[in-house]
């Protein structure tokens, strides 16, 4: 059966929708076919047809976490970039953001999962970021578009937002002031002081030079790569000549528990750290004391406020990144020790020539997997839920969904959702509008979300050229085409 130009004013609705990054825009005019590529983030909704999670959150916007080449497990922290403060002005959210709320579909029901404010941001801002972790895994090159954003309730209060079920580990110190740390932490004070004040972690070193104040905390099993992030502020006076920051990672078996007083920082079985230090002294490598720092990078001048420090580290690999305020002052340093299995880290702050220093904080810690690269969080259409219990922003009986992945070789999936039982006809077509293959002659399908593969071959099972194509659904008078590339 041959397609003519003509019957393609059947492939397009009057309501306009765009599809994920790489995705093409199809539309009519006077009879002619017109494409524009759009670069943009919006996919048409996948949420499941007439469900929704809470009425009291009348809005909500799907999350589609789409992964590169590497898979990621359950338990993967995400970040999720957000325009809050567009939303506050709408008038559509809590400028506390008590009202943003993360929910998966599972297939049978919604789970509400912790979310938690990036230690570096803010609500009510335009680059608000809040982190999240998978509840499932997803494969290299594939996507969970089971994620949603509920927003708009102006009661609500008290969001989960347990740090710890978010990251491999973390501490925000988000509790009252305290002279005791808790939250797990072993600490040996030597001749300062370490406690909890004013929602921070504080070393206040009194005398000594020799006796530093440090903290260790268990960290669960860490190996392949893995990114570790603190807010530090050094709380300088200037008159300090070398000032140092030890982040280091340690095997719990071989470490002091609780850490011992030691003039050496007490190292018994910690690895890798980085150090600061003066611009008189540069930076080290103490391999004797049985860690490491950065070799050779730039010295931050730092005298007060706060810095975030990121460090990646490749456990197989023996090397690790470092960057202050997202500006990178070292890359693949290699380690200098080897400590077999690595579960608790250690952090330790002194100063030579100057034996006193006071508020000298950590504001926050944490520690996540790393994939390279990064999932990234691609937005959907916003919904609203209507007091009549139905979505009038997107009501459909069936949804064609973008195509993943998009442009593909050789591969790829094609999805679409039923609200109830119906035939279905799904073909794709070149740009000719000519026939190419039939995926779907006219089968009946039950309510609920269907995949179909197309592996780039035609009805006679030759492989197609490179370039774009159609995919047409049809069931019942709902017709709605997509485009998609096929590269080689």
């Amino acid at each position: 059966m041959e397609e003519t130009l003509p019957r393609l004013s059947r492939l397009f609705l009057s309501r306009k929708y765009t599809a994920r990054i790489g995705s093409l825009f199809c539309f009519l005019f006077n009879g002619t076919l017109l494409l524009a590529i759009f670069l943009v983030t919006n996919a048409t909704s996948g949420s499941p047809l007439g469900e929704w999670w809470d009425a009291a959150f009348p809005y909500r916007q799907q999350m589609i976490v789409q992964t590169g080449g590497e898979s990621v497990a359950i338990g993967y922290s995400v970040a999720l970039p957000i325009d809050h403060a567009d939303l506050v002005n709408q008038g559509v959210s809590l400028i506390s953001g008590d009202d943003l709320r993360l929910v998966r579909w599972n297939g049978a029901g919604w789970t509400e999962i912790n979310r938690v404010l990036d230690p570096e941001a803010s609500f009510n801002s335009g680059s608000s970021e809040l982190w999240f972790a998978l509840q499932a895994d997803i494969e290299a090159a594939s996507s969970d578009d089971n994620y949603f954003l509920y927003y708009g309730n102006p009661g609500a209060t008290n969001p989960p937002d347990d740090e710890n079920l978010v990251f491999h580990f973390a501490d925000f110190f988000d509790r009252p002031p305290s002279d005791s740390v808790g939250g797990g932490w072993l600490v040996n004070e030597g001749s300062g002081d370490v406690d909890i004040e004013a929602g921070a972690l504080f070393f206040n070193h009194t005398s000594n030079q020799e006796n530093r104040p440090l903290v260790d905390h268990p960290v669960g099993l860490i190996d392949g790569r893995f990114a570790w992030q603190v807010g530090f502020d050094w709380g300088r006076s200037g008159s300090d000549s070398e000032y140092r920051l030890h982040l280091q990672l340690g095997n719990s078996a071989a470490m002091d528990n609780p850490p011992a007083e030691d003039p050496n920082f007490s190292n018994a079985g910690v690895g890798p750290s980085l150090l600061w230090a003066s611009p008189s002294q540069g930076m080290f490598h103490h391999e004797g004391f049985g860690y490491e720092v950065a070799g050779a990078v730039t010295e931050l001048q730092q005298v007060s406020g706060q810095s975030k420090i990121t460090v990646h580290f490749d456990v197989a690999g023996g090397t690790y990144d470092v960057s202050v305020d997202e500006l990178i002052l070292g890359a693949e340093i290699p380690f200098t020790s080897s400590l077999g299995a690595i579960d608790q880290i250690r952090i330790l702050c002194w100063q030579m020539q100057e034996n006193s220093f006071d508020g000298r904080r950590l504001s926050y810690t944490f520690i996540r997997h790393l994939a390279i690269p990064e999932p990234e969080v691609l937005p959907g259409v916003v919904e609203e839920w209507a007091p009549s219990g139905v979505i009038p922003h997107d009501v459909r009986s069936v949804r064609l969904y973008p195509n993943y992945p998009n442009p593909f070789n050789p591969q790829t999936s094609i999805t679409f959702e039923m609200v109830s039982r119906g035939v279905a006809c799904l073909q794709v077509l070149d740009m000719s509008g000519r026939l190419v293959k039939e995926l779907i002659a006219l089968e009946e399908y039950t309510p609920g979300r269907h995949k179909v593969i197309w592996n780039g071959r035609d009805d006679t099972g030759k492989l197609v050229a490179s370039g774009m194509y159609f995919y047409r659904l049809e069931v019942g008078s709902y017709c709605q085409t997509k485009c998609m590339t096929l590269v080689k």
